[in-house]
């Protein structure tokens, strides 16, 4: 019941594909609100800080019913597209990314790929939501475009500021939004980002912490 705890339990989770993403950001979240108000490493939690803690272990065990599809119908797909979410909020910002395949049944199939959640604590989150989403693009892509065609990834984010920025032509952003549009554009094109509503997209709950995990592995309804 102590910071130490915290990141010993939260680290220990191996987790590439972010299937669990979610739920360990809610852990994260507690860790990041022990360590702002300045707790020494062995320093026993705040009684609302072990309930919180004791919320999150006590679902560990719920993991184990978490399945995911494997097998994304890449080899029988006619037409195969990358759907990319993003999001942040004042816990952290998150990006997930689905395939979405049809067959030549025009069966429509979407498929859980990758996801990653990071909390931190500076401004324009946003933004970082969007950067993550073509650096999860680019991971995706350099694993799949050796045996199977993409189309062009769509990019979605609940943000019409940042899709204001992105789709910016003529003014000057300051160096931090500058140099993260920057890297927004090296890997997408403006036309490639769409709005999505926030009750409809999948990463907010990357961005926020959830103890249960739904929209996040299944992407959105209206994909299919």
């Amino acid at each position: 019941m102590t910071r130490r705890g915290i990141l010993s339990v939260t680290s220990s989770i191996y987790d590439p594909l972010g299937f669990a993403a979610p739920f360990v950001l809610f852990a994260k979240s507690l860790l990041q609100t022990v360590c702002r108000r300045g707790s020494e490493w062995d320093e026993q939690l705040e009684k609302g800080e072990v309930e919180i803690w004791n919320q999150w272990t006590s679902s560990i065990s719920n993991l184990q019913y978490v399945k995911v599809p494997r097998w994304m119908k890449l080899e029988v797909a006619v037409n195969t597209q990358l759907h990319v979410f993003c999001d942040a909020s004042e816990k952290g910002y998150a990006a997930v990314a689905y395939f979405r395949t049809t067959s030549r049944n025009n069966d429509v199939d979407v498929s859980f790929a990758i996801g990653k959640a990071k909390n931190i604590s500076i401004p324009r989150l946003e933004l970082l939501g969007a950067v993550l989403a073509v650096k999860l693009d680019g991971i995706v892509r350099r694993e799949i475009e050796t045996r199977f065609h993409l189309a062009k990834t769509t990019f979605w984010s609940d943000s019409m500021i940042v899709l204001g920025h992105i789709k910016n032509e003529n003014k000057r952003f300051k160096t931090f939004v500058a140099n993260r549009v920057a890297t927004i554009r090296e890997t997408s094109q403006p036309h490639q980002w769409r709005h999505v509503r926030s009750e409809d997209n999948p990463s907010d709950e990357g961005s926020r912490g959830t103890l249960q995990i739904t929209k996040w592995l299944t992407g959105p309804e209206y994909l299919r």
